[in-house]
């Protein structure tokens, strides 16, 4: 009642302007919306491989650059920069231990499979980077710039925590992406072994926690006569108890209209489609108009002699004061039935367990009169005949059908 009366209130104020001034305000939410809360928040992820660039020092190896891949995903509406990365890298195995932060100097084109052609990889100074709304960005990031720090002391025998952090501007905040644990593979055996080759374990531990939550494998010797019995017992009764009910429900949600069609067909084949081709089959000048089972046999044998005796029945009206040279001629053979008139010829015969085709007789240019019925399941688990193309038709409908077009083809 209460939103009754608003509405009412609304449409009897000036509600033209009314609705000019609800869609202003809309815009403008919409407007505040995008500019301020919608914010550019990209995702960045971090590729399974890290590559520690090393340099020889005072009887030391120190790190001098660390190389990782980065994928960058903006999901939200927004044009966004990242304008500098950071990685600070530190022991696992230590109390306390130093830490360095390092700093996007460059990029490289790819990180290879094998080590060893990183060296001859082309290198570009690194530039901040624009993302554009819902899109990815690839980028290989070399980083080593280090401010007011000395390089870190790094073994290939150690492992290390790296935490990566992005800046969207210059002398902005500094966000958090991840932290990984780096396990060292080893050292490569490059000439001076300059790199390290180290892979981020929480991808690692990911994949092995699939292997710790699937169930055991189970072959058919775990599945004795017993569990079969009843996996088909409880299959039978949920059919009969549940399946069956829901499809008799349907049947009687859908028999309506499913008949009706049928009835419809039946009163228009009798009082409108019987009466214009007793009516335009006088006269010589005419307007211009599967395989099934093998018990579906007898109904399909029982279709076609019945579709002989209605052929027969309305072809004896039709021919009634008709001329000689468009009298219709039927005969009918063991396995097929010749309909003939003026010019034209065409051939019903059984197809199939629970088919029946109509085609033009002898033609080399293709039938221009073809038609198929088939016996499909429809309602109340019973089989009618389907017309191909057009629907569930009954047999009457379907002879009056052929006749229509038959009249208005065998006149050219």
């Amino acid at each position: 009642m209460i939103l009754l009366n608003v509405v009412t209130d609304f449409l009897n104020n000036s509600w033209i302007s009314n609705l000019i001034g609800l869609s202003g305000g809309i815009l403008g939410l919409w407007t505040f919306i995008d500019s301020y809360l919608m914010i550019f928040n990209p995702k960045i992820y971090i590729g399974t491989k890290v590559i520690i660039d090393t340099i020889e020092e005072d009887h030391s190896t120190q790190l001098n650059s660390i190389i990782c891949s980065l994928e960058i995903c903006n999901h939200r509406k927004k044009y966004g920069t990242i304008y500098d990365f950071a990685i600070r890298i530190y022991n696992s195995e230590i109390i306390n231990p130093p830490n360095r932060i390092y700093y996007a100097s460059e990029t490289i084109d790819k990180i290879p499979v094998q080590i060893a052609g990183i060296i001859n990889q082309e290198r570009c100074a690194y530039n901040p980077i624009t993302v554009t709304p819902i899109s990815n960005t690839s980028v290989n990031l070399v980083l080593s710039e280090i401010l007011y720090q000395s390089k870190l002391n790094i073994t290939a025998r150690s492992n290390y925590y790296i935490e990566v952090y992005f800046q969207k501007k210059p002398k902005g905040k500094w966000h958090f992406v991840e932290k990984l644990y780096l396990f060292n593979k080893g050292e490569l055996e490059i000439s001076d072994k300059k790199y390290l080759h180290f892979i981020t374990l929480e991808s690692d531990i990911t994949r092995e926690k699939l292997n710790k939550h699937i169930k055991p494998q189970k072959t058919s010797l775990y599945s004795g006569v017993s569990q079969k019995i009843i996996l088909f017992k409880l299959k039978k009764y949920s059919y009969k108890l549940i399946k069956y009910p829901l499809y008799r429900i349907k049947d009687i949600f859908i028999s309506f209209p499913f008949y009706l069609n049928f009835l419809i067909n039946a009163v228009i084949d009798t009082f409108i489609k019987i009466p214009i081709i007793k009516h335009y089959s006088k006269n010589v000048e005419t307007p211009r108009i599967k395989i099934g089972s093998p018990e579906s046999k007898p109904i399909t044998e029982t279709a076609f002699d019945k579709i002989y005796v209605t052929l027969n029945e309305l072809i004896k009206k039709i021919n009634i004061d008709a001329k000689k040279e468009v009298i219709i001629n039927v005969k009918k053979e063991a396995d097929h039935i010749i309909l003939t008139r003026y010019k034209l010829s065409i051939k019903l015969y059984i197809s199939g367990d629970s088919s029946i085709r109509v085609q033009e007789l002898n033609s080399s240019r293709g039938s221009r009169l073809s038609y198929h019925i088939y016996l499909k399941e429809k309602v109340w688990n019973n089989k009618y005949w389907f017309l191909e193309n057009y629907g569930f038709i009954t047999i009457n409908s379907f002879v009056v059908r052929i006749l229509d077009a038959f009249v208005v083809h065998s006149n050219y």
